[in-house]
């Protein structure tokens, strides 16, 4: 932490000691000029720390693999290695990227929000989400929503006459305009309400179709085969097809998916990390295994 502001362009946060609020990026919200006492914190060292972590984690991993130990469902143990323990490799390896990604190349508006006012049809959750797909009737999962703005990345939308169920951030959240268009799939990043009748939601567009499958990952048991929502590579976020999955059903690289059809469609699958996880869900990209087990 440094008193002294960073030259402009480069990649800092800011934290106002004097203010209710957590250190924002420079390059999302600059900081203020008028303000003494800011606080500014350079990433790049954290950045580097991490990434050697990353690299010796990856190649201790492909070497296990290549033995055919399963290394990657182990929990670590504590001692020898300054990684947490109690994770498995795979978990730990996304929580490292996540934290790179986070502080080092944060999350940046890609276009500007337009006021907007309309209806949308909403869906919310990831298990009505898949019920859906699998052609269960709408009646009780989906409401009425009014749209506030959008961008090429999300919306901001408000319902004022209640929520049925719970609506928090990091769940799976489906939006249309009618019964006529595919779904849009959403991640919900905030939440707002001013009064009980009135809440408003922030979204993340990450698909703009899906299709339900099931999830069996090599290592978990017959009983923890998990719903999911297939999702379609979507550039430049995600050059790969992705699965979003409950969290905690990513264990291992290689699984199987059904797909009910029709036609039936069973395939073996290779995970390239975990792209997303929050409390109630994990994103992670996929490519057909060319090399079944």
């Amino acid at each position: 932490m440094s008193p002294d502001a960073p030259p402009q362009g480069s990649s800092t946060w800011w934290i106002d000691p004097d203010a209710d609020g957590g250190p924002l990026p420079s390059a999302r919200k600059p900081p203020p000029l008028d303000r003494a006492g800011l606080r500014f914190l350079n990433p790049r060292p954290l950045a580097r720390a991490v990434d050697e972590r990353i690299e010796r984690l990856e190649a201790w991993m492909s070497a296990a693999e290549a033995e055919g130990h399963l290394a990657e469902v182990d929990t670590l143990e504590a001692g020898g290695e300054t990684l947490p323990p109690g994770l498995t490799p795979s978990e730990i390896l996304a929580l490292l990227r996540g934290m790179r990604e986070h502080w080092v190349a944060p999350q940046l508006r890609l276009g500007v929000r337009r006021e907007q006012h309309y209806e949308v049809q909403v869906c919310a959750g990831l298990r009505a989400m898949w019920e859906l797909g699998r052609g269960r009737r709408e009646s009780g999962r989906v409401v009425g929503w009014q749209v506030r703005n959008e961008s090429p990345g999300g919306y901001a939308i408000m319902n004022v006459s209640g929520v049925q169920g719970e609506v928090a951030p990091g769940i799976v959240l489906g939006l249309r305009k009618s019964a006529t268009e595919p779904w849009t799939v959403c991640i919900v990043r905030w939440v707002r309400s001013e009064s009980p009748e009135q809440v408003e939601i922030g979204l993340q567009t990450i698909a703009h179709s899906y299709y339900s499958v099931q999830l069996g990952f090599r290592s978990g048991s017959v009983n923890g085969v998990a719903p999911a929502l297939a999702l379609p590579p979507m550039e430049p976020e995600r050059r790969h097809p992705a699965f979003v999955a409950p969290a905690g059903t990513y264990v291992s690289r290689r699984f199987v998916f059904v797909r009910d059809g029709p036609p039936l469609y069973v395939a073996q699958g290779r995970a390239l990390g975990l792209d997303m996880q929050t409390a109630s869900v994990e994103l992670f990209q996929y490519e057909i295994d060319p090399y079944p087990i």
